[in-house]
């Protein structure tokens, strides 16, 4: 493959099935339009949507079947972002670290090639984003720059309200007042440890060292460039590509003290933070000097630095999971040790009931336990934290309540249920809502949320540092303090911390005597664009109790086996088979199991 004509740009990807992707396949596209081609030392193969080098042989060809260029190479799932730094006229790919004022770079005329093809140029994407036979093509190079400036720069950004419409959601999701108009508020109680948002989950705040070496720890790149030596650096460029990069060149000009932003205590959080790009790189924890000798490290120079300072430094660079929203509905049970064992058998029926159920009309289920939560970077600190908080339950019942939010942000965010929450009208496979910003669907009571990993882990902290004691009235019970889960998400719900939906049905009501699937949910607290139809359904405790005392119990849908005394036998599985029950009629009666978003 040597290239692809002029106005075609090239794309690569692994083709196969989800499970085995092995086989390299490149294609030449026009522009971002859906017209591709094979491209140079490669053809269309002759049943199958897709390229093979000339020389290849494939089985059963059909040479009366030929490719158009319109035709849609659906299989193609190219490992090459859409929108990157690329000019295929210089061979260069620029990996753009956030806040290394790579503006200057971006924005010269180094990539006017790729914008006379009306490809964008922007993104900050690791080199784990691409292809490796793409990658190799091009001289791949970065600017690097000293954490204390770079985080000051960060800062400035998200503070002036700069940036898209997701970083300013970021911004209003994150920062408060204080940390918009204070450095150091920002750094002690926004970042993690002691805030909620770990480096590695923000695109602009991630390590320079992770978004330039492989997961096998090898440098992969062949040139960095050094924001604090930047007209040597961009003269070495021009040197190593062959072009004029004069235009380039900054005025000297003295260096911002950037350490004047800092106190003892965030300059110490920093450098603790930022320990691996700091020790890599040759920057110093103690002062603002240079990187040693970062114009002329070698390769393997760097991939050895990393080796090394991987070892020292005592806490492994963390690879957080990335939100996941892949159709799986999730639930949380951790079983206590004072569980008596009629009381397992109940629970372990009903999850059961809750995994049939919702597989049944097309969702993947999991069942998270504390196990998962501690895979997040602040288990032990809120757990810790819950612990402290005041109850008149159980200990171990609270803490769970506390730790399912932490779990969900450790597996990658996305759905998650009580167990005891089964589907009625909830479009199949939905993507959480609001942006992946965390939604409660009955209101402040977490039976049904959603979430992105930020955002049940802001909700994790706020739960672990609420002032119990400042709104005693909310969190007492008689005499005596009660924090829950349930109450802080009440009283957040109250300042609009997060969204709040209403699309949830109980079984005393879903039963009222009227046709179950003409059932309605009150207008103004579901989203636009759905209908009115119950998402699901809650069995809680009080729900079916109130179910008990109804008058006309026998009668709670035709053919029902369901009477007063079988509802009120002394059953553990009571709760779990008339779940089972009623959900199945529901699902043959109502035809609710295709349900998909309007």
């Amino acid at each position: 493959m040597e290239g692809c004509p002029p106005q075609w740009s090239l794309e690569v990807s692994l083709h196969g099935d989800d499970a085995q992707r092995t086989e390299l396949v490149q294609i030449c596209r026009y522009k971002d339009s859906s017209d591709w081609k094979c491209a140079d030392g490669w053809k269309a193969h002759q049943n199958q949507q897709k390229c093979i080098p000339k020389n290849g042989v494939e089985p059963g060809s059909n040479p009366s079947t030929n490719l158009t260029k319109n035709s849609s190479p659906n299989q193609f799932e190219v490992k090459q972002p859409k929108h990157a730094h690329i000019s295929d006229e210089h061979k260069f790919l620029f990996i753009n670290i956030p806040f290394t004022d790579q503006r200057n770079i971006e924005t010269s005329y180094l990539f006017d090639d790729r914008r006379k093809e009306g490809r964008r140029v922007g993104g900050h994407h690791k080199i784990k984003a691409f292809d490796d036979a793409f990658f190799n093509r091009y001289h791949k190079f970065a600017v690097i720059r000293h954490p204390c400036s770079r985080l000051v720069a960060t800062w400035i950004y998200f503070s002036q309200g700069l940036g898209n419409e997701m970083d300013k959601q970021w911004v209003r999701n994150n920062m408060n007042e204080k940390a918009m108009s204070s450095f150091e508020d920002f750094v002690e109680h926004v970042l993690y440890p002691g805030g909620p948002i770990h480096i590695e989950n923000n695109n602009h705040l991630q390590t320079q060292v992770g978004m330039i070496f492989n997961d096998d720890g090898k440098f992969g790149l062949n040139q960095l460039l050094v924001y604090e030596k930047w007209n040597e650096s961009v003269a070495q460029l021009g040197r190593r590509l062959n072009i004029d990069t004069s235009s380039l060149k900054k005025t000297p000009a003295e260096q911002a003290n950037c350490g004047k932003m800092y106190s003892p205590v965030t300059w110490e959080k920093m450098t603790k933070i930022y320990s691996i790009d700091l020790c890599v790189l040759g920057y110093s924890s103690e002062t603002e000097d240079l990187p040693n000798n970062g114009l002329s490290l070698a390769a393997g120079t760097l991939t050895r630095r990393f080796i090394d300072c991987s070892s020292k430094i005592k806490q492994p660079i963390p690879h957080p999971a990335k939100d996941s929203y892949d159709c799986v509905m999730h639930t949380y049970f951790q079983p206590s040790q004072d569980t008596p064992p009629y009381k397992q058998s109940e629970h372990t029926q009903t999850i059961d009931t809750w995994k049939e159920a919702w597989e049944a009309v097309g969702w993947k289920t999991r069942v998270l336990t504390e196990k998962d939560a501690e895979g997040h970077l602040q288990y032990l600190e809120l757990r810790k934290k819950y612990e402290a908080l005041p109850t008149i339950n159980s200990k171990d019942y609270e803490v769970a309540c506390y730790m399912r939010h932490v779990a969900m942000a450790a597996v990658g965010g996305g759905w998650m249920s009580d167990y005891d929450v089964l589907p009625f009208y909830m479009p199949r496979c939905l993507k959480p809502l609001h942006d992946g910003n965390f939604t409660g669907y009955q209101r402040h009571v977490p039976a049904l949320v959603s979430g992105s990993i930020t955002e049940f882990t802001r909700i994790a902290n706020l739960m672990a540092n609420v002032d119990y004691k400042a709104d005693a009235r909310r969190y007492s019970q008689g005499d005596k303090f009660h924090v829950s889960d349930m109450a802080v998400l009440e009283a957040l719900s109250k300042v609009s911390a997060y969204a709040v939906l209403d699309v949830m049905v109980s079984p005393n009501v879903l039963f009222d005597g009227t046709p179950v699937c003409s059932t309605k949910v009150r207008r103004a607290l579901i989203p636009e664009g759905f209908p009115r139809s119950p998402w699901a359904i809650h069995y809680s405790h009080s729900s079916l109790n109130q179910l008990r005392r109804k008058a006309n119990i026998s009668s709670l849908w035709p053919g029902s086996s369901w009477n007063a005394d079988k509802f009120n036998r002394k059953s553990p599985h009571i709760r779990s088979e008339f779940m089972a029950d009623s959900s199945r009629y529901i699902r043959n009666k109502c035809n609710s199991t295709n349900v998909i978003r309007p």
